[in-house]
């Protein structure tokens, strides 16, 4: 199933899952270290084998917050279960590289009357995949917007559980059920929306001015291209087709010439 973490009040981290092992920590040990400085003056804390009732332990009556690590193809299934149930709202970032997002979202949640927000990087815009995936998206009522880039691939449901890849070079995600973090995750989201640029599949594509000027950006800042690939979530191939282009606009032959060029034009527009 893979491996489980319960959350609990005062941040207490167990191995295991909901009823198991780790998740059993109902008893009075869990509290007895908030109230220590004070139990030295009583001479017994408990009897022996006493446990809390079951409406004074912690998280009583609620689900346990989570995160839990699937591999393979419980990704798909995890994340097939979550948009089946959803009933209000999914926020999906860069779904075309999501596990279990092979069956695009939109279509699954739109129809049930879901707001469906889906955000992808500017350099999605030249991948004939990801158009197809958009149109499709759209077509259902989802809303499709880019921004230059985004720090990981994303899927919240509800505002309640959320999914995050952690691997890239195998299907790997966290399933995350713990309220502050599912909330942080969700305006991260919100936050890159309202900076996004709406991707409507029958206009023109034109956003490569954005994209050069942040890879000019991270070059004046002197972050090496592999480290800009990434950020930017193109392959190295990719990003060499750029700088190929950067070089005959900015007339160097090589990186070192084009990042000249670069901090001495910016110079002279200052």
């Amino acid at each position: 199933m893979g491996t489980v973490f319960v959350v609990g009040q005062g941040g207490q981290v167990a191995p295991g899952g909901p009823g198991g092992d780790g998740a059993d920590q109902d008893d009075i040990g869990l509290v007895l270290p908030h109230v220590r400085p004070r139990s030295r003056r009583v001479p017994s804390a408990a009897p022996p084998g006493w446990r809390l009732p079951a409406e004074m332990r912690p998280g009583a009556g609620a689900e346990p917050a989570t995160v839990e690590i699937f591999e393979g193809t419980m990704c798909d299934r995890r994340v097939d279960e979550a948009v089946r149930r959803c009933r209000k709202e999914v926020l999906v970032a860069q779904a075309d590289a999501m596990p279990g997002a092979d069956d695009p979202v939109p279509g699954r949640t739109v129809g049930r009357g879901a707001v469906t927000r889906v955000l992808y990087q500017h350099t999605a815009r030249h991948d004939q995949g990801v158009a197809a995936y958009v149109k499709e998206a759209t077509a259902a009522g989802a809303e499709v917007r880019t921004i230059d880039e985004f720090p990981g691939r994303l899927i919240v449901v509800d505002r309640d559980v959320a999914f995050l890849a952690v691997d890239a070079e195998r299907p790997t995600v966290a399933h995350i059920r713990h309220p502050a973090l599912v909330g942080y995750f969700a305006d991260l989201f919100d936050r890159a929306w309202q900076r996004a640029d709406p991707y409507l599949p029958h206009a023109t594509q034109n956003i490569t001015t954005p994209v050069q000027k942040l890879i000019i950006r991270m070059l004046v800042d002197g972050e090496t291209g592999r480290v800009i690939a990434r950020r930017l979530g193109i392959s190295d191939r990719t990003f060499a087709k750029r700088i190929t282009r950067l070089k005959k606009d900015y007339r160097a032959h090589t990186t070192f010439q084009l990042g000249y060029q670069i901090a001495l034009r910016e110079s002279q527009s200052r």
